[in-house]
């Protein structure tokens, strides 16, 4: 240890110094002992391997009004508008009043380290430790939205429907994961944590449209009168979902600043898009329901999406790119009481491709940059059954 030497002997002072045996070489410098042996008294005494309990008490009421009017404009056209506040809680695991902080300590003989302080010699004298931990949020407040629907409806006896609607959303208190600066104290030290955890970010917007269709060809000679079709599609757009500066409520003492990525030399990168949501969606549904057979093929497609702002392993927002995905399903009802079924998921054997951002538009190639990240393989699957149901 970089320390003077105890009295040889123990505290008695009764001991003798061996010299040094000189056909042995040096001894190693410094920097090859571990880097905890320069800690500062006050590091030391913060990194203690303890821990401190605390309360965290929240309280939230939440009023959430409706508005609902239908104008029928002919006997199969009508128009709905719908104005509503509407609320969705943190998951329960992100409640949790938890907070466990780890410390970072350079290697021995990386000297080249900017954590260690080096004296005129070349050898170091102190180190500074990081500290990161993960946290959870007592303090997390629910994600409130107002939204307001406008639909155009037209209802074409009991074969079919189309529809077309126009959405806007507006949220407050977006749950975001993200990686902040706090002042935690422990043995009478304060230092500067970085904490990954749940916050709320000040909102976003979001607005689109969706057409819809259905019907059934009852037009066309039996049996085919049985087949039919659903489809829709959405064209989503928000806005106003930075990555950086959410307020980190409730995770500690915030000190500010923006949010920061160790994984990418400690910037931060905005994506640009709420978690979940695809600019364009689509479904297409093959159907046909006559007498005992019942037959569904869908199509499920989406374009990319955020998975997640800060992943736990690169540290950067990560993305998975657009797929589609085949299934089917097919049923005969034997008789009243017995049905055998057949069904089949991801029948074209899609893959997965993750996506992790290297750049956000304010890069100089002013857009999001992506690079792959990993791959994941869902096999085919059929599942076979026949249902009985009793009853007279």
């Amino acid at each position: 240890m970089p320390r003077d030497a105890l009295v040889p002997g123990g505290l008695t002072g009764t001991g003798t110094i061996t010299p040094p045996d000189p056909d042995l070489p040096p001894p190693p410098p410094h920097a090859n002992f571990p880097a905890f042996c320069y800690l500062s008294p006050a590091d030391l005494a913060f990194a203690t391997g303890g821990g401190l309990q605390n309360t965290a008490k929240n309280s939230l009421h939440n009023f959430l009004p409706s508005f609902n009017i239908r104008f029928d404009l002919t006997p199969k056209w009508l128009i709905r508008f719908a104005a509503s506040k509407a609320i969705s809680r943190p998951d329960m695991g992100f409640l949790k009043n938890f907070t466990a902080v780890s410390m970072s300590l350079p290697n021995p003989g990386e000297l080249g380290d900017p954590r260690w302080t080096l004296g005129p010699d070349g050898q170091p004298t102190a180190v500074a430790a990081r500290y990161t931990a993960d946290a959870f949020n007592p303090y997390l407040k629910p994600t409130s939205a107002w939204q307001f629907d406008l639909s155009l409806e037209n209802y074409f006896g009991n074969v079919g429907q189309f529809s077309v609607a126009g959405f806007y959303k507006t949220f407050k208190d977006y749950i975001q994961y993200g990686i902040f600066d706090l002042d935690i104290t422990n043995g009478g030290t304060t230092r500067t944590v970085q904490v990954r955890g749940p916050a709320n970010g000040k909102g976003a917007k979001i607005y689109g449209t969706e057409v819809s269709y259905q019907r059934f060809f009852d037009f066309l000679p039996k049996p085919f009168d049985g087949f039919g079709i659903q489809a829709n599609g959405t064209w989503v757009k928000n806005s106003g979902v930075p990555n950086s500066g959410l307020t980190p409520v409730g995770v500690g003492a915030a000190t500010g600043g923006a949010q920061t990525n160790p994984g990418n030399l400690g910037t931060a990168l905005d994506p640009g898009s709420l978690e979940g949501l695809s600019k364009w969606s689509y479904n297409l549904i093959g159907m046909y329901e006559k007498g005992k057979v019942s037959a569904r093929v869908a199509y499920n497609w989406r374009s990319k999406y955020l998975v997640t702002v800060v992943d736990c392993c690169v540290y950067l927002p990560v993305w998975q790119k657009g797929a589609g995905f085949l299934d089917a399903s097919l049923r005969y009802r034997v008789n009243d009481s017995i049905e055998l079924s057949v069904e089949g998921s991801n029948l074209l054997n899609t893959k997965t491709v993750l996506e992790q951002q290297v750049a956000d538009k304010d890069s100089p190639e002013g857009k999001n940059v992506l690079v792959p990240n990993g791959w994941f393989q869902n096999d085919r699957r059929f599942i076979v059954g026949v249902r009985w149901k009793m009853g007279k």
